[in-house]
């Protein structure tokens, strides 16, 4: 789906680009000079168009691919009693994208939530989490902010034995404008 798009950009471009010369053929003759400029202005309308969503996947594809062009913020092991959570607070801008990697010995919940809903965990209250991964034994998370602020990561024991968790937590965050 990524290579799609930008060829949608660069096809349509090039149709409205032949229609202009198909029908133009009179005026071609006698203004090539002129024709070059506005096929060739089309044409360029149509790669900046592509080069956008070209430029976003590449870079999100760089950072889902992992550890080899990834820069951990959290690389780290440790155990959970049950009924215990391990907690990370992030500082995303919009758009920015976070990425987590979890690898537990047992089944696990996986969790990113805003300030105020962590605080109705810490509280016991009922909560709504943005994105999660529920009972799940390896999870992979990857959220993209969809307004600024901060944003929790939580991972949750639910099991009855203690577990040992390993996290890797990175952050990428996209030039849109």
């Amino acid at each position: 789906m990524k290579i799609v798009s930008p060829l949608i950009f660069l096809t349509i471009a090039g149709l409205i680009a032949l229609t202009v010369v198909v029908l133009g053929l009179p005026q071609t003759a006698e203004y090539p000079v002129g024709t070059l400029i506005l096929v060739s202005t089309i044409m360029f309308a149509g790669g900046a168009m592509a080069i956008g969503p070209i430029v976003f996947a590449r870079g999100t594809e760089n950072f889902l691919t992992g550890t080899r062009r990834t820069n951990w913020l959290v690389d780290e092991s440790f155990h959970l009693q049950p009924a215990e959570y391990w907690s990370k607070q992030l500082d995303l801008p919009k758009n920015g994208w976070f990425g987590a990697r979890c690898n537990s010995t047992s089944l696990i919940s996986f969790e990113i939530m805003d300030e105020a809903n962590f605080s109705k965990l810490n509280e016991k209250q009922p909560y709504v989490a943005e994105e999660y991964r529920q009972n799940a034994r390896d999870p992979v998370i990857h959220y993209r902010a969809r307004t600024a602020g901060h944003r929790v990561l939580v991972i949750r024991n639910d099991a009855v034995e203690p577990i040992v968790v390993g996290v890797k937590l990175s952050t990428w965050v996209a030039a849109w404008r």
